[in-house]
């Protein structure tokens, strides 16, 4: 099992209090891995521990953090904590996770392998199939030519995870597995977040702002404070809200993009 958690918001200082008004939707569970990306200025960071070590609160994790944008999952009960091998994996600019797998991944990941540029095929560090989906998103963005615009549109984006997609059930389809491979695909570079959804779990919530907030002691309209949480806004993505008030369902076989300004464009894969 797996719990995945994306986060895009338009003041990168209050990410912890938004993060945090999620405390009652979304737990990421007992779990022997986390991985959190963020960024910090013009920098892509990653933390990854295994679950035996500090807090398992993801809002207590991004308690010091000053990002734009955050993504976070955690590996189920069972998992063995391997860094190369735990999302979210990065490349340049970009942070991606994937909850789910790839039928008959051990059949087609040499043919996968043959349809990556040699740049893409050299960052793979470890043998998972998330990592290697990873590496297919990436080999679409460089030929749409946005592996580094970092104004990208984020439809454009999306469409390349549902390339991915669609390319894992072309090179299953050809060794036989005629069962669609069970995904739910997360990718951001700080600046849009992009997800495709396909016989996986994902919702999405646009939070508005708000005039208090319980980690900043703001109670109301009369704290100078309040007035940037009362514009902050975050749209956030998650596999599996505990309470869905508020979350929206994505469609089966969609895209979500969320472009710079939070606006939300579903499409069909």
């Amino acid at each position: 099992m797996a719990h995945l958690l994306a986060l895009l918001g338009s003041d990168p200082t209050l990410l912890h209090c938004q993060v945090h008004r999620l405390r009652d939707q979304v737990h990421l569970g007992r779990w022997d891995a986390l991985g959190m990306g963020y960024y910090a200025d013009d920098a892509v960071l990653v933390a990854k521990r295994p679950g035996d070590v500090g807090t398992h609160d993801v809002a207590d994790l991004a308690r010091d953090l000053h990002s734009p944008a955050l993504l976070a999952m955690a590996q189920g009960a069972g998992f063995r904590f391997d860094e190369d091998a735990t999302d979210p994996f990065r490349f340049r600019q970009w942070l991606f996770a994937m909850d789910g797998m790839v039928e008959g991944f051990v059949d087609v990941r040499e043919k996968l392998l043959g349809e990556l540029p040699d740049l893409i095929r050299r960052q793979i560090l470890s043998p998972t199939d998330r990592e290697h989906v990873f590496a297919l998103f990436l080999r679409f963005l460089k030929e749409r030519g946005r592996l580094d615009d970092p104004n990208a549109p984020a439809p454009d984006v999306a469409r390349c995870l549902a390339d991915a997609i669609r390319t894992v059930d072309r090179l299953g389809r050809d060794q036989g597995h005629t069962r669609p491979s069970p995904l739910a695909l997360v990718a951001t570079n700080g600046r849009i977040l992009v997800a495709a959804r396909r016989g996986r779990p994902l919702f999405y919530v646009l939070q508005e702002g708000t005039g208090s907030c319980e980690p900043c002691a703001i109670e109301g309209a009369d704290d100078p404070r309040a007035r940037a949480h009362r514009r902050a806004k975050t749209v956030a993505l998650a596999t599996e809200p505990e309470a869905q008030a508020g979350f929206i369902e994505v469609p089966e076989s969609s895209t979500v993009a969320v472009g710079r300004a939070l606006d939300i464009t579903i499409a069909s894969i």
